[in-house]
């Protein structure tokens, strides 16, 4: 089958899963050929049974169709085993279905979320269950683009594993989440509850971490990410329990079109420029929106190539992850509010007070 000119980043990402280290299969390469499916436009992804309480969503919304994928994944059936004890610990976290896994061939561990057994949120989010993981990794391929914030996600793959597709994302080793931290509830047993809100303490007034953020909010702004709690950090720690990286993950409910997305005004920045029911005079402190704050020079000129470049992005996505006009609309929309926040800024001030060192 001929590919289209426009797939070749498709292409690309398709590699990346099969091969590349640190991406998409965390370093576990598949085996060459025989567990990957490129799928281009007119193939639908095998989605399996859903869970009962999204049997029950759909069944009570006859009018809304029931999600399709039609995208790059791999089909890795007969990879990987569960862990039954991992995926016990892991039921009680958070709301969606997790399955804890391994690779047979490298040991290395994964977290797979079924696509059929999405929890159902509140409106608010105005993201469908049964989307988020195809979400998440169509964000995750727009950090590709961004690298300078891509080197701090970990990275995920859209895969099949026995006729269910869903996202599947490596542990890093020695992690903890940053939330879990600053609660004293850090899931390695060995590490003293009060010792573990110090480590948290730590990360939040560490200027590396608050670069990361600041770069971070940037990028949730474009791709319209309502869900950057704490949780959603982790902190990689070295075998002494001494701060090593950080790291960021789940961006599932993003990419929902239109606006931003406000969830929590007191935590989302948005552009000076922007007007949200959250700025301007007239609400408590605590509501208003945070603005933006500086961010790296290089990932202001990666926005502005990733501007140059929208024929080629939105070609992209559309063909690699079957993403709607609607959506990528609202990518560059909230893209040239970015830009044009940092544009203003940078007649006014100093680059030295815009940009991060």
């Amino acid at each position: 089958m001929a590919v289209p000119d426009g797939a070749s980043q498709a292409l690309a990402a398709a590699d990346e899963l099969r091969a590349a280290p640190q991406v998409g299969l965390g370093g576990a390469p598949a085996k060459a050929g025989a567990d990957l499916d490129l799928q281009l436009a007119d193939t639908v992804a095998p989605f399996g049974p859903m869970g009962p309480t999204m049997e029950l969503y759909y069944g009570v919304n006859p009018g809304l169709a029931k999600p399709e994928y039609r995208g790059i994944y791999l089909t890795v059936s007969g990879r990987f085993e569960v862990d039954a004890v991992m995926t016990a610990k892991f039921t009680k976290r958070g709301t969606s279905g997790k399955v804890i896994v391994v690779d047979k061939s490298s040991s290395q561990m994964f977290m797979f979320k079924p696509g059929g057994r999405e929890a159902l949120l509140d409106p608010m989010y105005n993201a469908q269950p049964g989307t988020y993981f195809m979400r998440g990794r169509a964000a995750f391929d727009i950090s590709m683009e961004l690298p300078t914030v891509g080197k701090d996600l970990i990275p995920m793959g859209v895969v099949v594993i026995d006729g269910h597709i869903g996202s599947l994302q490596p542990f890093v080793k020695n992690t903890e989440s940053l939330g879990d931290l600053l609660k004293g509830k850090p899931l390695n047993p060995e590490l003293p509850a009060s010792y573990a809100e110090d480590i948290g303490k730590k990360v939040l007034e560490h200027q590396d971490f608050k670069k990361m953020q600041d770069n971070l909010h940037a990028y949730d702004h474009v791709i319209n990410n309502p869900d950057r709690n704490y949780g959603n950090y982790m902190v990689e720690l070295n075998d002494d329990m001494t701060i090593k990286r950080f790291y960021a993950i789940d961006q599932d409910l993003a990419l929902t079109p239109g606006a931003r997305n406000i969830i929590n005004p007191a935590h989302q920045p948005v552009p000076r420029n922007v007007t949200t029911p959250f700025t301007g005079p007239g609400l408590p402190e605590n509501l208003q929106q945070q603005t933006l704050g500086k961010i790296s020079k290089t990932l202001y000129d990666e926005f502005l190539l990733m501007k140059v470049n929208e024929g080629s992005v939105r070609e992209h996505l559309r063909i690699a992850y079957g993403m709607d006009h609607a959506t990528a609309d609202g990518i560059f929309q909230r893209l040239d509010e970015v830009l044009r926040d940092f544009n203003l800024r940078l007649k006014t001030m100093s680059p030295s007070d815009v940009f991060h060192e």
